[in-house]
């Protein structure tokens, strides 16, 4: 495992893409419900260089970037600022473009969105559920944390004070840098209050924050990938939760290799 940090260097010796002269990159993008900061910039400018690095040492690099513009965060800011939803992602999509072009960061092959990523979700959790890596809970699906014995292989959990009891979480995402030791939501059963779900083999309800960068995955790049970008904060979370459920959907290595860059520190505190 490779962690980027302040080095944004790259040894190619190491660097073995699964087809000869050809990378596939995913770059976690942003959760357009505000519009993106410095910190996230500086993240999106390190796998800018990188992907430029590798185009000048040879290689042909198809990069997704994706837009997550469907999970808890999208929907209460909604709420707060009494506007519709895809109305708020749409005008954040627009607003990331023209900050792009202005910090000279090449477009992505790809620009999936969570909410055209949907039937994909949908057809992942319902492999999940049949191999038994998943499991319906008052009408929400959970991810099965000890169907996986590789479970935070990335970022080197500790599983010796694992609860013997079992604990669901149930949000897209929580605050802190502490692990959820529990299992986590694949699938948000319907509610009205929220304004958002579709209506699917699963129900009527919305997939997690946790299967919609494997859906958006599948949809640009196919279910595995070279090199797998983010910031570091991605490391609790969320990218062992994709390695989870990825690889107990396929039984293939999700990446090769996982780069994360470093916060941007103000006054010694984390940017957001």
């Amino acid at each position: 495992m490779l962690r980027l940090y302040n080095s944004m260097t790259l040894d190619l010796e190491v660097f073995e893409p699964k087809e000869k002269e050809k990378v596939k990159m995913f770059t976690c993008g942003p959760s357009i419900y505000q519009p993106t900061h410095l910190g996230n910039y500086r993240t999106f400018l390190f796998e800018d260089i990188l992907l430029r690095y590798l185009e000048y040492s040879g290689y042909n690099v198809d990069r997704t970037l994706n837009f997550t513009d469907i999970e808890d965060k999208t929907i209460s800011e909604a709420k707060k600022s009494l506007t519709d939803i895809f109305s708020l992602t749409n005008s954040c999509a627009a607003k990331f473009f023209v900050d792009l072009d202005y910090l000279e960061i090449k477009e992505p092959t790809y620009n999936p969105r969570s909410s055209t990523s949907v039937a994909i979700a949908v057809k992942i959790i319902e492999k999940l559920l049949h191999n038994g890596h998943a499991y319906w809970y008052k009408g929400n699906v959970y991810f099965d944390i000890r169907s996986f014995k590789d479970f935070g292989k990335l970022g080197h959990l500790n599983k010796s004070d694992w609860p013997a009891k079992i604990r669901r979480f149930h949000k897209d995402t929580y605050p802190g840098s502490n692990w959820n030791i529990g299992d986590f939501v694949l699938w948000h059963r319907h509610r009205k209050e929220e304004g958002l779900s579709w209506e699917s083999s699963l129900g009527r309800g919305r997939p997690s924050w946790n299967i919609q960068d494997p859906a958006m995955l599948c949809d640009t790049l196919g279910p595995t990938v070279d090199i797998w970008c983010g910031g570091e904060d991605n490391l609790v979370r969320h990218h062992d939760y994709n390695i989870a459920v990825m690889e107990s959907a396929t039984g293939k290595t999700l990446s090769c290799f996982w780069l994360h860059g470093a916060h941007l520190l103000v006054e010694g505190k984390k940017m957001s």
